[in-house]
């Protein structure tokens, strides 16, 4: 079926048919009448969407992210919620985990040494990678290497990822994107000038999308479900703007009374006209009269005219909370509820703290789906840095291990979050390694044998302490049980304290 016929679509579901015996099943989804007319052309994954969908979403898309503050806040807030990554190695060679951090950070917190372009840093990529891709369902990331011998990237949006001219499924392209048998990609087609499309190797290259699925090409913009809404919510501020400024234009109407009006059928066809009833002017001049004591200007209208003021009540109630209702099925197709994203004023406390439970295992999720993308990256730096000699080879085999640690989390009560960690922790009754000092903005490059990852929250400072300063330290706050409590003792001090 080509897209010229699905104009004629609702016609032809419409003509008489042959019912299977499997439409007279008991599951209402399952019957073509049950909800009206559901057109989902294809049950295959990879050709859901073809290249003019694609093009279509994305376009729609952009013009929302210029034109519409709405969709603009819901983009930047997702990627605000989220915040940077940044890495942490944890290779069993303690003095190369802080020299591979330090040269990590010294390549990428350069722009000049770390884009290809010049313009994008270690932050501002993961800023930019996350718009593009909430925007446009995905970007193009190539590994490169500069004239330094060092790890650079070069990325792209997402109108690049083509597909070769003159190729196609049977060549195993799709959607710029070409895979083997098994529908792993291997390479990717890059635009470099119109008409123009070099293959990169997918070794080379890294996909960055959202929700990866085995079988769909390329992914989908957190957008695609809030285009319509977008649009609806645009227009009805337009067209709410332009009765508002009509009705601030005229302000004032001249109207007949009804003894003024024309007359009636009877004297149109001839009927005698009523005594009494004089012809008047059809633009009778008015008098303007200035009271001098207010200022006030009084209009003197002729005999049988009235003056109303307009006044326009738009937006009503309905259409306001009706806005509400789509910018709330806006929020929920990205994954988050409409309080976080466009109303969090009408939260109270409980809810708050159960809304922003809910956003931390939301934030979680994406983090999980990000760290794939940053391990590959991480690993290209490292590896070119050791190549060059500027980084010593790491004695543990496994140097590509790496810890991912966000921003500090979002809370409405930061202290007694951090109290009640502390307690848990203290207790044997939370995991240590969720309050450890590297839920700091900039934690240590490498904790040494004096540097305890004594259970703290999040906003604590770095505690240095010594092995008998620990112990003193547990004994004195921990309560007095007897055999418990030094064994809990015990476990913290094995947990989180990092002895060399």
């Amino acid at each position: 079926m080509n897209r010229a016929d699905l104009g004629s679509m609702p016609e032809a579901l419409n003509q008489p048919r042959a019912l299977s015996p499997q439409m007279f099943g008991g599951i209402q989804g399952a019957l073509p009448w049950a909800n009206g007319m559901l057109y989902w052309p294809t049950l295959d994954d990879a050709s859901e969407m073809d290249d003019y969908d694609r093009a279509a979403v994305m376009r729609a898309a952009r013009y929302l992210y210029k034109n519409s503050g709405v969709i603009r806040k819901a983009v930047r807030d997702i990627w605000l919620l989220q915040g940077c990554l940044m890495p942490i190695p944890t290779t069993q060679d303690r003095d190369w985990n802080r020299k591979a951090r330090a040269a990590f950070l010294a390549r990428v917190a350069s722009p000049a040494a770390f884009d290809v372009t010049g313009k994008l840093s270690w932050k501002t990529m993961q800023a930019w990678a996350e718009r593009k891709t909430s925007i446009d369902g995905d970007c193009l990331c190539v590994l490169a290497r500069g004239l330094d011998g060092g790890g650079m990237v070069a990325w792209y949006s997402a109108p690049k990822i083509i597909t070769p001219p003159g190729l196609g499924k049977e060549d195993g392209w799709n959607q710029g994107v070409k895979t083997n048998a098994q529908g792993r990609p291997v390479a990717y087609g890059l635009a470099t000038a119109p008409g123009r499309c070099i293959v990169i190797p997918a070794g080379c290259a890294i996909l960055y999308q959202r929700d990866p699925d085995p079988a769909v090409p390329r992914g989908e913009s957190d957008l695609i479900h809030a285009i319509r809404h977008g649009v609806d919510i645009a227009e009805i501020h337009g067209f709410t703007k332009a009765s508002v400024k009509l009705s601030a234009a005229v302000g004032f109407v001249e109207t007949k009374t009804e003894a003024d009006k024309a007359p009636g059928m009877a004297a149109a066809i001839g009927g005698k006209k009523k005594p009494g009833c004089d012809e008047k002017p059809e633009n009778p001049a008015q008098s303007f009269e200035v009271v001098t004591g207010g200022g006030a200007r009084v209009v003197s209208l002729a005999p049988g005219r009235d003056l109303k003021a307009i006044y326009d009540q738009r937006p009503s109630p309905n259409v306001a909370a009706f806005i509400r209702d789509l910018l709330a099925e806006i929020a929920y197709g990205v994954g988050l509820d409409a309080e976080v994203l466009y109303d969090i004023n009408t939260l109270g406390s409980a809810a708050a703290r159960l809304i922003l439970s809910k956003l931390r295992r939301w934030i979680d999720e994406r983090k999980d789906a990000r760290e794939v993308y940053m391990n590959r990256i991480y690993r290209h730096v490292l590896a070119l840095e050791m190549e060059a000699g500027r980084l010593p080879r790491c004695k543990d085999p496994a140097w590509e291990n790496v810890a991912w640690v966000g921003q500090r989390d979002l809370t409405i009560d930061l202290g007694r979050e951090g109290g009640l960690a502390i307690n848990l922790i203290r207790e044997g009754l939370a995991d240590a390694d969720r309050w450890t000092l590297m839920k700091l903005p900039n934690p240590p490059a490498s904790p040494s044998r004096n540097f305890c990852l004594a259970p703290s929250a999040p906003h604590m400072r770095p505690m240095t302490c010594t092995r008998g300063r620990l112990r003193k330290t547990m004994n004195r706050k921990m309560p007095a049980t007897g055999k418990r409590a030094k064994e809990t003792a015990g476990k913290i001090y094995r947990e989180t304290c990092i002895i060399s």
